[in-house]
């Protein structure tokens, strides 16, 4: 392969690879954070009396279990005013585990996504001509990277496992098949240097 054909795969495997990615982003748009938490100060705005001039000592071990619980369950407290005008803990607010609840759905359908383009793009570089068929292998490889990488911190380790293992078979294979077609190819060829 010169570097005219090389340059052209390596065009074809990061533009297809980008053209996954931006298409994914286009037409499958991911949560947004203001969609799931409104505002983004968990303090009120302060209402009548600023707190410096009030002694606003609190017992926070009155809200203990309220603080805890809400910790344990992935939320973040609320914070009101009272009739002094300093800030006590008001209720658990859980839009930051809604909103990364919706985040790893939407990265676990990316990777389904790019993954499985990905390897239908590596299976149609198997059957495309030599200089196409390795852009689009190189860049089904990408993509499938692209679609492992949004979602591999989320699988456990046995589906980490089986996915790079199911990547590195499909490697294989398609390695194994393309040097087979070039062995075959070159027996059918005679060589110019022999006559």
């Amino acid at each position: 392969m010169n570097a005219k054909q090389f340059a052209f795969v390596l065009g074809i495997a990061v533009l297809f690879a980008i053209l996954i990615g931006l298409g994914i982003d286009a037409f499958y748009t991911s949560p947004k954070y203001e969609d799931y938490c409104k505002r983004t100060d968990i303090y009120p705005e302060a209402l009548g009396k600023p707190a410096t001039l009030v002694n606003c000592s609190i017992n926070y071990s009155t809200y203990n279990d309220l603080i805890n619980e809400c910790n344990e369950q992935g939320g973040f407290i609320d914070y009101k005013y009272d009739d002094r005008g300093c800030s006590i803990p008001d209720k658990c607010n859980m839009c930051g585990k809604e909103f990364n609840d919706a985040q790893n759905i939407y990265n676990r359908n990316v990777f389904y996504i790019a993954f499985t383009i990905g390897i239908i793009a590596i299976i149609a570089g198997l059957i495309i001509t030599e200089i196409l068929g390795a852009g689009l292998m190189f860049g089904g490889i990408l993509a499938s990277i692209y679609g492992i990488m949004r979602y591999f911190s989320e699988l456990g380790k046995i589906a980490r496992f089986l996915v790079v293992l199911l990547g590195f078979l499909i490697l294989v294979f398609v390695g194994r098949k393309k040097v087979n077609d070039i062995q075959a190819r070159s027996k059918v060829i005679p060589d110019k240097k022999k006559k």
